[in-house]
């Protein structure tokens, strides 16, 4: 969980250019999206992140109570900032480039893992991200199997798709929500479309896998076969954050059991929705 900076231009951007545009703030972070999303859905939804002792880190945290996130498990950390992401995006709706200072949530790994271990009550489903560290992850899965809990994760980026390298290779029956290019970091062959990649990571031990390849069609696997489908044409006005709108868009239906074509419909209509939202979602 981190503040998101992000620059919006009024035009299209050439490398080196200044231009007028606006600049926004807003809560932002894989699991912090995804759990606002969730809420704001009407779901019980619980997070443990980390933020720093600073002005910043108060104010995240009453931001994401008042989206009605329950940030019981959250820490703050002594002497620490609160992350931070800064994108740019311009005036097409493309992102330019992004740089996020995820320090925290590593640094904080393994208490994170205790805050989640002690506090797993009624939950069904446990989610993490990649920031976290790969033995971090490891006991997660553990976590999830002993309490009987599905497990998704997110790479967040095509490096700390590596990761989760080592669940994969062990078969760990988790689900998976990523890009093609993360997707691709866990598998041996280079795929170029999301049916095949979201099926080889089936073929590996995964219980589910929602890939995804910019405008092109998302796939959705599991082990009783492999849907895809197609997102709606739209003019992007907020692309930050439209994967995990995505991802929640997809528990939201994985929770109430609408499962498998339903969950990909949903999926696609939240991420159509907060790529049009016009400003912060």
């Amino acid at each position: 969980m981190h503040w998101d900076y992000i620059g919006v231009a009024d035009q299209v951007l050439s490398a080196g250019e200044d231009v007028p545009g606006k600049v926004v703030r807003r809560p932002g972070g894989v699991a912090l999206n995804v759990a606002i999303g969730l809420a704001r859905a009407g779901h019980l939804v619980s997070l443990c992140g980390a933020v720093g002792d600073d002005a910043e880190g108060a104010d995240l945290l009453a931001a994401a109570t008042q989206c009605g996130v329950n940030c019981d498990m959250c820490l703050r950390l002594a002497g620490h900032g609160t992350g931070r992401y800064v994108a740019v995006e311009d005036g097409s709706g493309q992102m330019i480039g992004a740089v996020a200072d995820t320090r925290l949530a590593s640094q904080a790994g393994d208490v994170l893992v205790q805050a989640v271990r002690h506090d797993l009550s009624g939950q069904t489903t446990l989610v993490a991200e990649a920031n976290l560290g790969a033995d971090q992850l490891a006991a997660l899965a553990n976590i999830a199997r002993d309490r009987g809990l599905v497990l998704m994760v997110n790479p967040v980026s095509p490096v700390l798709s590596l990761r989760l390298e080592r669940l994969v290779n062990e078969g760990r029956p988790l689900e998976l929500v990523a890009n093609l290019a993360e997707a691709n970091a866990l598998l041996s062959d280079r795929h170029t479309d999301t049916t095949s990649a979201a099926a080889a990571l089936i073929a590996r031990g995964l219980s589910a896998a929602l890939i995804t390849k910019g405008k092109d069609p998302v796939a959705l696997a599991t082990r009783s076969g492999v849907l895809s489908g197609e997102p709606k044409a739209v003019v992007a006005r907020n692309v930050t954050g439209a994967g995990d709108a995505l991802m929640a868009g997809y528990l939201s239906c994985a929770d109430r059991q609408l499962y498998p074509a339903n969950a990909l419909e949903t999926a696609l209509d939240w991420a159509h929705r907060h790529l049009a939202a016009n400003g912060a979602p």
